[in-house]
Order: C-alpha cells, then sequence, then structure tokens
C-alpha cells in the first residue's frame, strides 16, 4: 500500500482529542469498506512503519514525555 494511501486511513481514523478505543473502532470500521488484499497491504505497511518506529530514540522520548515513567 502506498504511504499516501496509508497516511489518509489513518488520519481519518483520528478524532478529536486521544481516544485510542475510538480510533480502534474507527480504523475497523475503515478497514471493512476494504478489499481483502488492501487489508493485507494496510497490515504489511503497519508493520513496516512500527518497525520503523522501534527505535532507542522513540523509546528516549517517551520516556522523557512521561517524565521518566514508560509503562505499558
Amino acid at each position: 500500500m502506498p504511504s499516501d494511501e496509508f497516511w489518509r486511513i489513518i488520519s481519518q481514523t483520528v478524532g478529536p482529542g486521544f481516544d485510542p478505543d475510538a480510533q480502534a473502532n474507527a480504523l475497523r470500521s475503515a478497514l471493512r469498506e476494504l478489499s481483502l488484499g488492501q487489508i493485507t497491504s494496510f497490515e504489511v505497511a503497519f508493520r513496516r512503519y512500527l518497525n520503523q518506529a522501534y527505535t532507542w530514540d522513540l523509546w528516549g522520548a517517551a520516556y522523557v514525555i512521561h517524565g521518566g515513567y514508560v509503562g505499558v
């Protein structure tokens, strides 16, 4: 899936404020509108971006942003 299409889907599912449950529900609805091939392509893109974001720099930033605590 091209990056612009992936990020368009993500941006369409973000509502006001930060509500991860609401975004997950909106993303489920958006993905239900896609073909199986498009959903698979979205998953591949999602994993690619997730792997790219999994860095010490990002973990360090999260640690600082959360005041020295990164809970799971």
